[in-house]
Parts: C-alpha cells; sequence; structure tokens
C-alpha cells in the first residue's frame, strides 16, 4: 500500500465498507459483518457530539474507498467516585495486514 491513509468518520454511506471490511478480517458470521443496524446502536453517535452526524462513533482509515483500519469509541456513562461523566470505551480495532507498513494497528 503505497499513498497516503484518509482518517475520518464513518458516515451512513460508509455502512457497507464498514459491513465488508469486518467481513473480510472477522469473518461474514460476525455480527458487525452482518447486522449494520447493530453496529449502528452499538456504536450510537447519539450522546456524543464530538462525532458531529457520524453513523458511527470511531475512526476510519481508507486507502482510496476501501476501509483499512478501525478503532471505534462507543459512548457510555462512567461512575467515578460517585460522579457519573461521559466518557468513550475503545473498542473493535482493526488494522488490515496490507496497512500496516503505514504505522495502522
Amino acid at each position: 500500500m503505497s499513498s497516503k491513509l484518509e482518517k475520518r468518520f464513518c458516515g451512513t454511506r460508509d455502512l457497507d465498507a464498514f459491513a465488508a471490511f469486518f467481513g473480510k478480517h472477522w469473518g461474514e458470521q460476525h455480527i458487525l459483518a452482518r447486522d449494520r443496524e447493530f453496529a449502528r446502536w452499538q456504536m450510537s453517535p447519539v450522546r456524543s457530539s464530538m462525532f458531529g452526524d457520524a453513523a458511527l462513533a470511531g475512526v476510519g482509515y481508507w486507502h482510496a474507498d476501501e476501509l483499512v483500519g478501525f478503532i471505534g469509541a462507543m459512548p457510555m456513562d462512567f461512575n467515578i467516585v460517585g460522579r457519573v461523566v461521559a466518557g468513550r470505551w475503545l473498542c473493535n480495532l482493526l488494522a488490515a495486514p496490507e496497512s500496516l507498513d503505514q504505522g495502522l494497528g
């Protein structure tokens, strides 16, 4: 892989590429490869303004039109010494083997 990777939030138009990426690298039966609505529910950006109008709370790494890496950030509440604060749980870190030479992974 020789050209520079683009990093951006995944929009609604990217859900098919997202599912294909997880199917290719985690298996066609993985829930994120099979069920786009589950992916949207699991990584809903609704509770976190930092994701703007993204379809998923997370960052995708793209080579041309192909997703080659992803790290999710599921918005959730944390209890810190009795005080509830908004946070994000990092999840679903995955990098395509061919992207590793660009520092992804």
